[in-house]
């Protein structure tokens, strides 16, 4: 009897304990994951993310040529056009990685356009199209957007000699979850690229060192694939393939390890899960699989090892649509194994519909196209489109589509070779494409231990949440050490001028938030420091990264196309550009305040309504009664007196200003310049607060031509010419309407009929776009690209024909 309950009591006891330690790691578990999660979700509040695409209005073309462009920037949280960036980054890099063109692109709510026009002086060959905000350059320039160009001079000699390159293989090995680890089964990715980054089918073996084959794979797509294999504790492994030139390459695998862990994907396209299988040879007991797409935490669990394997069924409707990365954490949450997943896009793509009111047209004939735009399910989208209807030649096309960009391209690192292959078609052999492309070109926009530890994202690069921000360092030039806490200004001269304020950091930096700068303009920078104000140089820094991707520029080879297309294209476009010069060069007047920065002033003096004086001394004594001018031994000083709250007379000395330049010697150097150059005079006498600067009143002095006409500046100040933001070229197509028009014998040979970078539709989704054919017959691509209010994108491409 007593042994009896004695045993009752231990069972109890037993199940009591079990109980308890059930309840205690289910908990550990819960608390584990919330912690992730928590951390995850406080990193990505605090960090913004943009996307940028750019459409163009083709690929290839001639040296004279203009190259137009449409950039559209995003949040990448929220997939809808991004309201923070007001000014986009465009570049044209050589393959030495030196840009040829930039530009500085104001973006209104995400969107803006702009175009180069490409010199005659150019050499030929293949370039990168590269696109960024200020606020990318925080990250990896893996980020910013990149195209390739191809760019062909028909003047230069070296048209028929281009580079000579002779053809280089690379090849890439990656294992899936990042790490062999020996005596575990591991699938092992490969990619094989010759030196224009595209792919190559070849036959490949894997050998020990005994040169013992254990292996023999070839590639699927685009020099891709995969197989599995066990390494060896103790063994190397190299691989080689021969190419079907004949060419022998050799490469070697990543060294595995001796304890970590393996992560294997196992995904029947038809099921309504995927397997995911975690092996270690670590002591661990447990690890914490999380499932994120750069966005949130759609899947979390921590799983429990029995004799180093662990699996779990992941339900493929709990992830989000797009690429979706899957990291395995070790027991210190420290991340360990990492692979991606695609899941196909629905009912997220942005339908364009459009059709040409003929199927044929002959020159100089009016072309109609209805565009609608709708989700797909056929509900109309208001959106914002581009359109570029160019003719179809011989030269080189590179696919760049906005559907396939954001969904895929953007979301992985390098070069995608026809990123359209994996979107647009759906059978098993795409399915493991794609596959094997997220295995070799797998990357995360962030990194696992800033999230762990909450550290507080540090950036550089602030927002352009205005405008243009011009940074600029201070130097003190006897010592070229950054001078810290000096004023600085930064004017744009003009008559409608631009004046800045900023105060120098502990490293010398200024940034200096401009608004409504555009064009090449002059600029003038200067420190302003009561005791030593010419001992410290303000430089202007260029804005442009210094960073650059891993991108590659396909090498250029002689005679891409036939030089008798050469010969045509460059025919069309220098008749083009002699009978159309002036309109090509026709650029949009940008919207501006028409008033100063100080607004409305006091009072104005316009020197032409009164009588000339040959000094300035005797204008402002005679005319301006708010200026007092005093001479000290040759030296002019310029105060003006008001009087305080209380009725008392206190003088001040106003800033003097001149085309909007400050003059920091009271007034002696604009008292010596010529009255006669000098068209009006502009006057505050309220404390004026710009940034950090106060002054005690202004005293605008303005030019006719707001040029600083004769006016020589202080040498300590750093004078420069300085591209703003890009002015709107308006691109220019003829119209055919009356019978005049018509029989015109000025030729027309465009070979770009239309482009414009702001079609919108509005709540119908439609919108009617009309233009005129050229005088040369062919082929015409019409190629539509956009963005709906609510983030879904889309393109529609087909093409016209026109004959004589």
């Amino acid at each position: 009897m007593l042994k009896l309950i004695y045993s009752n009591n231990s069972s109890k006891a037993l199940f009591f304990f079990n109980l308890l330690f059930v309840s205690l790691s289910v908990a550990g578990q819960s608390e584990r994951i919330e912690n992730v999660s928590k951390k995850f979700s406080s990193y990505n509040e605090q960090t913004l993310q943009e996307k940028i695409f750019i459409h163009t209005d083709r690929s290839s073309y001639v040296a004279g040529e203009i190259i137009w462009f449409k950039v559209y920037c995003t949040d990448t949280k929220t997939s809808l056009l991004s309201s923070t960036s007001k000014v986009a980054y465009v570049e044209v890099l050589d393959k030495d990685q030196q840009p040829v063109l930039q530009g500085k692109i104001a973006l209104k709510d995400g969107t803006g356009s702009g175009s180069f026009a490409i010199p005659v002086s150019i050499h030929s060959g293949n370039f990168l199209l590269r696109s960024y905000t200020n606020w990318m350059k925080n990250f990896d320039p893996e980020y910013y957007f990149h195209q390739n160009l191809t760019i062909i001079n028909t003047v230069r000699a070296e048209v028929a000699t281009s580079e000579k390159a002779t053809t280089t293989y690379d090849i890439q090995f990656f294992p899936e979850g990042g790490n062999l680890v020996n005596g575990l089964k591991s699938k092992v990715a490969f990619r094989v690229t010759d030196n224009s980054g595209k792919g190559i089918d070849f036959n490949g073996a894997l050998v020990d060192e005994s040169n013992d084959t254990l292996v023999r794979f070839r590639p699927g797509k685009f020099g891709i694939g995969n197989f599995s294999f066990t390494p060896q504790k103790g063994k190397q492994y190299k691989a080689s393939i021969t190419t079907k030139n004949g060419n022998a390459v050799a490469g070697n695998l990543p060294i595995s390890l001796n304890n970590g862990f393996v992560i294997n994907l196992a995904d029947a396209t038809a099921e309504a899960s995927m397997k995911v299988n975690i092996r270690t040879t670590t002591s661990d007991r447990s690890a914490l699989l999380v499932v994120n797409n750069n966005k949130k935490i759609t899947t979390s669990h921590v799983l429990n090892f029995e004799n180093g394997n662990a699996e779990l069924q992941i339900d493929k409707s709990s992830l989000e649509d797009g690429i979706s990365t899957i990291t395995v954490f070790n027991e210190n949450n420290q991340p360990v194994a990492e692979r991606l997943y695609f899941k196909k896009p629905l009912q997220q793509k942005l339908v364009i519909g459009s059709n040409a009111d003929h199927a044929q047209y002959g020159t100089r004939k009016k072309v109609t196209l209805n565009v609608v735009a709708e989700d797909e399910a056929a509900s109309p989208q208001s959106s914002d489109l581009s359109m570029a209807v160019y003719l179809l030649d011989s030269l080189p096309l590179y696919n760049h589509d906005i559907y396939n960009y954001f969904w895929l391209s953007s979301e992985l690192k390098g070069v995608i070779e026809s990123p359209s292959y994996y979107l647009d078609n759906t059978n098993s052999q795409v399915n493991e494409a794609i596959d094997n492309l997220l295995l070799t070109h797998g990357w995360r926009r962030f990194k696992w231990e800033d999230v762990l530890e909450s550290k507080k994202p540090a950036f550089k690069f602030l927002p352009e949440y205005e405008g243009h921000l011009v940074s600029g360092r201070m130097i003190n030039k006897l010592t070229e050490k950054p001078g810290a806490n000096i004023l600085g200004f930064l004017s744009v001269p003009g008559p409608l001028f631009h004046l800045y304020a900023a105060k120098s950091a502990s490293d010398g930096s200024l940034l200096f938030n401009t608004r409504d700068v555009y064009g090449s303009r002059l600029i003038v920078a200067q420190s302003k420091n009561p005791d030593t104000t010419s001992a410290f140089r303000l430089d202007i820094l260029s804005p442009f990264s210094e960073s650059y991707s891993t991108y590659k520029i396909p090498s250029f080879t002689a005679f891409q196309t036939v030089p008798p297309t050469l010969l045509k294209r460059s025919i069309n476009m220098q008749v083009h550009n002699v009978y159309s010069g002036e309109k090509l060069n026709s650029f949009q007047a940008p919207k501006t305040d028409t008033l100063n920065f100080y607004g409305k002033p006091l009072v104005k003096y316009m020197l032409d309504d009164y009588v000339r004086f040959p000094t300035m001394e005797e204008v402002l004594r005679e005319y301006v009664r708010e200026i007092n001018v005093r001479n000290r031994k040759g030296n002019f000083f310029l105060t003006n007196m008001t009087k305080d709250i209380n009725g008392l007379a206190i003088i001040k000395e106003p800033v003097i200003l001149l085309d909007g330049v400050p003059q920091f010697d009271n007034g002696n150097k604009i008292t010596h310049y010529d009255p006669l150059k000098v068209q009006k005079l502009e006057m505050t006498e309220e404390r004026y607060f710009l940034g950090p600067a106060v002054f005690d009143g202004i005293a605008s002095f303005s030019t006719y031509n707001g040029d600083l006409e004769g006016f020589r500046l202080d040498t300590a100040n750093t004078v420069m010419d300085y591209d703003a933001l890009q002015m709107k070229r308006e691109f220019y197509s003829p119209v055919y309407q009356t019978p005049q028009e018509l029989s015109s014998r000025m030729p027309d040979f465009r070979t770009l009929l239309y482009w414009s970078p702001d079609i919108k539709t509005d709540n119908t989704g439609k919108r009617e776009i009309t233009f005129y054919t050229s005088d040369l017959a062919g082929k015409y691509a019409v190629v539509l690209q956009g963005i709906s209010k609510q983030g879904k994108v889309g393109s529609k491409v087909f093409t016209i024909d026109v004959t004589k």
